[in-house]
This record gives structure tokens, C-alpha cells and sequence, in this order.
């Protein structure tokens, strides 16, 4: 068996920060690595090979919450969404180990969101990383009665 290697599509990044109220602007920096992400062509899947870097600039610490991709075929048509969150026990996040963004500081995510259908005409890809503005509150305890 060959494995073919060809470049990747367009991808493209977003970050939504979450809060109850409006939430201050924060421009975090994210990139590829390596800066041109690969796509190995397996038997029955394609698989994105790059990580992806974030850095903040701000002196406030961050969680990484959830991660979405959605691919779009050529026509710039939604072929497919996933994604990993924190729904569910254990969370699908929990597959990323550290998501704990320091201030000032950089977090390195192995991307978990890799394989997609071998037919998939994957023209452009576009990432979400959600990182909430305030910490989760724990869940609240029922009285026993």
C-alpha cells in the first residue's frame, strides 16, 4: 500500500470567547505547525497532520473549552461538523489533555479533530476554539430528602 501525502486545504481559525455578559476583546494569536498542514491519504480516510499553536497576549489566564471544525467543499458548501466539548461524562475535551492557557503564555493542541472521509472534497477547513471569559461554576448539589 502507497500512502499519498498532498497539502492541506485552506484552514482557517476563529476564537469565541464566552460569557454571560459582553465580553472584552481578546486577540489571541493561533497558527499551524507546521505552517502548511499535510493530508495523508489512507484506505478509507483523509488525515489532517498539524497542530495547532495558540498564544495569549493578555494577563488573563484561559481553559479551552471546545474545538470545532467544519469542512466546506469547493463550492463553499458545509460537507461536515465536529467537534469535541465538555457534553458528556467523560467529556470528549478530556481527549485533549492540557487546555490551560496561561497568561501571556502559549498552549500547544494536538489537533483531535484529524480524520475525515477519503471522498470528502475538503477545499477549505475552519476551526473554532471556544475558551470561556470567566471560570465554569460547579454544578449545584440537590438536597437529599
Amino acid at each position: 500500500m502507497s500512502l499519498q501525502i498532498r497539502l492541506a486545504a485552506a484552514i482557517l481559525f476563529s476564537v469565541a470567547l464566552s460569557a454571560a455578559s459582553a465580553s472584552p476583546t481578546v486577540q489571541l494569536q493561533i497558527k499551524t505547525l507546521p505552517v502548511t498542514p499535510l493530508i495523508e491519504i489512507g484506505r478509507e480516510q483523509q488525515l489532517l497532520n498539524f497542530d495547532i499553536m495558540v498564544r495569549n497576549p493578555t494577563a488573563r489566564p484561559l481553559t479551552l473549552l471546545r474545538i470545532e471544525a467544519e469542512a466546506l467543499d469547493s463550492a463553499g458548501q458545509l460537507i461536515s461538523r465536529k467537534r469535541v466539548d465538555d457534553n458528556g461524562f467523560p467529556s470528549s475535551i478530556e481527549t485533549v489533555p492540557d487546555r490551560s492557557l496561561p497568561a501571556h503564555g502559549e498552549l500547544g493542541i494536538f489537533n483531535p479533530l484529524y480524520a475525515w472521509p477519503k471522498t470528502a472534497d475538503l477545499a477549505r477547513l475552519h476551526y473554532t476554539l471556544r475558551f470561556p471569559t470567566r471560570p465554569a461554576q460547579p454544578p449545584k448539589r440537590q438536597r437529599s430528602q
